[in-house]
């Protein structure tokens, strides 16, 4: 039976300090010096501190020192054992070769983003190989995230979903100093570096073809997510010109005119009123996210709209919560898990400029949309 080995003393280590300068939150700033500590004083497989211990050394909250731990955790630096409570794990060495995976990814509630650094870790624990979670936040001074980084030779960064303007900025700088990365989802215009993500175009096209099949024609695309976002964007002018190529003349756009970093399941569920009181609704509405499917199920279930006899609702990205909506969602799904290869095996590329892939998306039914014959359906 293996020996754990116990904590070394905490008399190692301080009351953690408040100035920690503009934009890195407490508990970020206590994962990083707990990672620090770990990189200098721990061996693997040693056990780790207790939350409540911790808390009270670094003379923070437990809630603090939890998300501090959990996000250690999802990096594959701890792990919990049964019966021997939280241990700390070495993974390759970067003096052997290796390096660590960083992702710079918006502190947000999405799904879609949970499951790509999912992904990314657990191909990165398979190869024993560490990663470190950097997370942005509104009005974020960019310069916070690169004080937490390792040095370039050692780190290698995954850029996941954050807005145009700050993605475009650490790439510059980043590149200047030497760091490799790889950019998902922020689809930019003449972006020089390396890109991977899923192909909107073949999406939209999936969506309006199933629900065409369907016998609509009258289908709203609602634009739930930023405009500013290069793949929403993208996916609007898809919709307009595939739908005019096929002369659909009964389709429309509509924004919510949502800002970076507002609510988009809200800003759909607003603007339902309007769409549902309008002479000519819909028979079916796309989304641009499943977020904004969401407030309109919520929509047509609190003013009695059923879902998919009155209204068929379809979504993109396939999050892990439609399966259990009411109705259960039908949506376009994003190959996450091959997004996360992908841009891994860019990473270990000496050279990764000027790489653009789009990988295939899939159409995932579900109960959301049904055809228009055989049901009663509210006519304008």
């Amino acid at each position: 039976m293996s020996h754990v080995v116990g904590p070394p003393s905490l008399s190692i280590i301080e009351p953690v300090s408040r100035d920690r300068g503009p934009g890195m939150r407490l508990h970020e700033h206590v994962r990083l010096t707990l990672r620090n500590f770990i990189d200098s004083n721990f061996e693997d497989g040693q056990q780790f501190w207790t939350e409540t211990t911790l808390a009270r050394q670094l003379d923070v909250s437990v809630v603090t020192v939890r998300h501090a731990l959990s996000d250690l955790s999802r990096e594959g630096i701890l792990y919990r054992q049964a019966s021997k409570g939280t241990v700390v794990r070495k993974n390759r060495s970067m003096d052997q070769g290796g390096y660590v995976v960083g992702i710079v990814v918006p502190e947000v509630r999405s799904c879609l983003l949970t499951r790509i650094v999912n992904f990314i870790s657990s191909h990165c624990r398979a190869d024993n190989r560490r990663v470190s979670i950097y997370h942005t936040h509104q009005n974020q001074n960019i310069e916070s995230i690169y004080k937490m980084l390792h040095p370039p030779s050692a780190e290698r960064l995954v850029l996941l979903a954050n807005v145009s303007d700050k993605t475009w900025e650490m790439y510059e700088v980043l590149r200047e100093q030497g760091y490799w990365t790889v950019n998902i989802d922020t689809l930019l215009d003449d972006y020089p570096g390396a890109y991977v993500g899923v192909d909107n175009v073949e999406g939209i096209r999936l969506g309006i073809e199933h629900l065409v099949s369907l016998g609509h024609e009258r289908i709203t695309y609602l634009v739930n997510e930023p405009m500013v976002q290069g793949s929403v964007s993208t996916r609007v002018h898809a919709f307009d010109s595939i739908t005019r190529d096929q002369g659909l003349l009964q389709c429309r756009i509509i924004h919510c005119c949502t800002a970076s970093w507002e609510n988009s399941n809200v800003s759909a569920y607003k603007k339902m009123k309007q769409i549902w009181e309008q002479p000519d609704r819909p028979t079916a509405i796309f989304t641009s996210s499943d977020h904004g499917a969401l407030g309109v199920l919520k929509w047509c279930r609190e003013q009695g709209v059923r879902v998919p006899q009155d209204l068929s609702v379809l979504g993109f990205d396939d999050d892990d919560i439609d399966e259990y909506t009411v109705p259960p969602l039908t949506s376009i799904a994003q190959p996450y898990e091959q997004i996360a290869e992908r841009a891994l095996r860019i990473l270990e590329q000496a050279d990764a400029g000027g790489i653009f892939e789009l990988l295939a998306p899939t159409l995932v039914l579900r109960e959301s949309t049904a055809s228009l014959k055989g049901l009663d359906t509210i006519r304008a």
